[in-house]
């Protein structure tokens, strides 16, 4: 796909100078840059929705915790402790 952007001399320059420090053309940089920065946008939705888990009432996650490992371990057919 072609896309033609228009940017300021000044961030045209940095781009060029960026590109040739890292020994690639500047479309070839534009473009790693903007698919990093599109995937950055992309981790950081994610990242929120994981903190989004962590959000709560401390005691209730101990409890919750405490529940479940019991559970588990009630459910086994030997008795050998899954958790200790």
């Amino acid at each position: 796909m072609t896309l033609m952007v228009e940017v300021a001399p000044e961030l045209e320059d940095q781009l060029r100078q960026e590109a040739a420090g890292a020994g690639i053309p500047a479309e070839e940089y534009a473009a790693r840059t903007l698919a990093a920065s599109l995937q950055r946008k992309r981790n950081q939705a994610a990242i929120r929705v994981l903190e989004s888990f962590y959000d709560g009432d401390e005691e209730e996650q101990r409890e919750t915790l405490d529940f479940l490992t019991q559970a588990l371990d009630e459910d086994r057919l030997s008795d050998r402790k899954l958790f200790l």
